[in-house]
């Protein structure tokens, strides 16, 4: 995994947030002296929105001139998808954060809406702040290899299948008790 440095007050960097849903992607971009920009990606399949992600990131560099030295960091949230994507986007030589979602840090005191726009903003918004050196505001996950990662999927589909056969064997030994079978 590329380890992604700070940056100083001078040096421009883009910052974008994705918020990964079934149905579309947020994508939250700023560069520390404009408000974010949010745009929703929605292409059916997953690499069509991740041409659309990059699309999107260069339309914003042109948009707001920055220089084609500017850096471009990625960040989202580890979940279901993996990390398929931060190897699509490392190829083309964007710098990836892939961040542990339970690390990120919250206003504790009062109730946040929840939402994909508003989590892409707070997240951007946690980059930003990383970027300038608070290493607290998340944890980064460190990419496991392509391998390590078939290997953890197919040990949670065994897992997933284990439990659901368990489930059948329950309802069968339920229906069979309401008609007088019992198997033990």
């Amino acid at each position: 995994t590329a380890y992604v440095e700070q940056h100083s007050a001078n040096e421009p960097v883009l910052a974008v947030a994705l918020e990964l849903a079934k149905a579309s992607w947020k994508v939250a971009l700023s560069d520390a002296r404009r408000n974010p920009r949010l745009k929703t990606v929605d292409a059916p399949q997953p690499l069509a929105r991740l041409e659309q992600v990059v699309q999107t990131i260069a339309e914003t560099r042109a948009l707001w001139a920055l220089p084609a030295s500017a850096r471009v960091v990625v960040v989202y949230e580890a979940g279901q998808d993996g990390f398929w994507l931060q190897r699509a986007l490392q190829a083309r030589a964007l710098e990836v954060l892939v961040i542990d979602p339970a690390s990120l840090l919250m206003a504790r005191r009062r109730r946040l809406a929840k939402t994909d726009r508003l989590d892409a903003l707070r997240l951007v918004e946690a980059l930003l702040a990383w970027l300038r050196g608070e290493q607290r505001r998340f944890q980064v996950v460190c990419a496991p290899s392509v391998e390590d990662e078939d290997r953890r999927h197919w040990g949670r589909e065994r897992q997933q299948l284990q439990r659901e056969l368990q489930q059948h064997r329950n309802r069968i030994e339920k229906l069979l008790a309401t008609v007088g079978c019992w198997t033990r």
